[in-house]
């Protein structure tokens, strides 16, 4: 079973159906896990805009909960498969928010 059961079901169904999915390891702390293929690939504009959209409803409610968020993805938004460059500090934008 992918991630050996440590996942909970609705977590399993997000990562299954659409490549990514959060997980509040505690009230204080979550986790988001990208499909970092579609923010990196033209041709998955539709799915990068969703998930975009689906980042920033996550951002919000770890904010609003009071909780820390960490965010993981294999490769930098905006960084490409093939144009290993476009992963300098220069071309990857940031963001970044504290939630104290």
């Amino acid at each position: 079973e992918l991630y050996g059961g440590h996942l909970a079901p609705a977590q399993r169904r997000h990562l299954a159906s659409r490549g990514y999915y959060c997980h509040r390891l505690s009230r204080r702390l979550w986790v988001a896990a990208l499909e970092t293929n579609s923010l990196s690939l033209r041709s998955e504009e539709e799915a990068a805009s969703r998930q975009l959209d689906w980042v920033r409803r996550t951002v919000d409610a770890a904010a609003a909960a009071g909780a820390s968020l960490l965010v993981f993805g294999h490769i930098a938004p905006g960084a490409s498969h093939v144009d290993w460059d476009s992963m300098g500090a220069k071309s990857t934008p940031r963001c970044r928010r504290d939630v104290a």
